[in-house]
């Protein structure tokens, strides 16, 4: 082999490396983290806490160490509000949770639409948002199921939490199912609300049996 030849071999197996290297480091998931701050979250839990505290208090269970999983953060009431641009280190998405205080209304179709360009241009194997409601979504109503439909398109699973009795259930069950995602109910406080983030931590959302079926 004459010296263009190993050249062009060791360029062709430098490439290849790049590229093998380059498909290991895609994300296995961008979560982006929904959470209502509209007026209602600053109204007590049967545990003591506002609402909102709960959140801040129940979020760590999200965390997913040692998979390649990035997550963002907004928050919504009257707009949406993007807090944290996807990042690998949730301690980011924490510490800004802990500046969030309480506004006016219930822009779901808002946090959607904010939850959809976090993920133009990223390459990742699963597009999930987490969403969280305490009420009626009452802004923008009209403009939701062009919303969803971009997301049944784009395969963005939407799941879906009814945070407190006076949340729509009927609305956010129809978006979990719509998009593929799952609905959960948590009323009683920071300990209900952190099981239900286990349940949707990364590791427990898309826990494979040996047979390879998704456990939902």
């Amino acid at each position: 082999m004459n010296d263009l030849q190993e050249r062009q071999t060791s360029l062709a197996e430098r490439l290849e490396k790049q590229a093998s290297s380059l498909q290991s480091h895609k994300l296995e998931e961008l979560c982006v983290i929904l959470v209502d701050a509209s007026g209602s979250m600053h109204e007590r839990c049967e545990d003591g806490h506002t609402k909102l505290e709960a959140v801040k208090l129940a979020l760590p269970n999200l965390q997913v160490v040692g998979r390649r999983v990035a997550y963002g953060l907004i928050t919504f009431s009257t707009g949406a509000t993007p807090l944290q641009t996807p990042t690998s280190n949730f301690g980011l998405i924490l510490g800004q949770m802990e500046g969030v205080t309480s506004g006016s209304m219930t822009n779901i179709p808002s946090a959607i639409r904010g939850g959809i360009e976090m993920f133009m241009g990223k390459h990742t194997q699963r597009k999930r948002m987490i969403l969280l409601s305490d009420g009626q979504s009452n802004e923008e109503q009209a403009n939701l199921p062009l919303l969803i439909k971009q997301c049944m398109e784009d395969g963005i699973v939407i799941d879906t939490i009814a945070f407190g009795k006076d949340a729509d259930e009927m609305l956010l069950r129809e978006i979990a199912k719509l998009t593929g995602g799952v609905f959960y109910s948590a009323k009683a406080g920071v300990k209900q609300l952190a099981e239900v983030y286990k349940k949707l931590n990364f590791n427990v959302r898309y826990l494979t049996h040996k047979e390879g079926a998704i456990n939902l």
